[in-house]
């Protein structure tokens, strides 16, 4: 009976020590778990500013848009032919700013969900503030505010030409947005 009492007495050791490295286990799992979901959370918090942001840039565009083609299919006022071809531009560059935009947009969204691939090149930063300085030309003169390019034209740097673009773009727009009408 002893001989019996001692086998079972190993066995029950032997499951207790299976339970407590189970149970090790699913502490270590648990804490992964909450070390994942804490990330998750902040990478939907910021995907949710993202788009927050995003929506509020396009609107100003879009209203503007709106606003110049209703009045111009409303014929609400006579329009010289000098004023219509003013709203036409206007409308043309709003939407030329809400395609790049959502261009922007889909970017980061092929990035975040990896089916865009980073690729590195040599480039010259000048062509591309110049480009980007292009495009806000619209909202920089309707402000009066003067742009100016003081980055040397050799320097060159590496990193994804389409990346630098969106930053850019975004710096840009934010600088504007934030600079007091006639600033620099």
């Amino acid at each position: 009976q002893n001989e019996t009492v001692n086998e079972i007495n190993s066995l029950l050791e032997e499951r207790q020590q299976k339970v407590e490295e189970q149970a090790r286990e699913l502490e270590s799992q648990k804490e992964e778990l909450t070390k994942i979901n804490r990330e998750l959370k902040e990478v939907i918090a910021s995907r949710d500013r993202f788009f927050s942001i995003i929506a509020h840039d396009l609107k100003n565009p879009l209203s503007s848009i709106m606003g110049f083609s209703e009045m111009l299919s409303n014929n609400t006022a006579p329009f010289d032919e000098a004023k219509k071809e003013k709203y036409a531009r206007a409308i043309y560059e709003g939407s030329v700013s809400t395609f790049n935009l959502l261009e922007n947009l889909l970017l980061w969204s092929r990035m975040q969900t990896g089916v865009m691939k980073i690729h590195p090149e040599r480039i010259y930063l000048p062509d591309l503030i110049r480009d980007s300085g292009r495009l806000m030309d619209t909202m920089r003169k309707r402000k009066n505010i003067d742009l100016r390019n003081t980055v040397s034209d050799d320097v060159e740097i590496f990193a994804d030409k389409y990346m630098m673009i969106t930053v850019l773009n975004n710096l840009l727009s934010n600088a504007i947005k934030f600079t007091r009408n006639g600033g620099n």
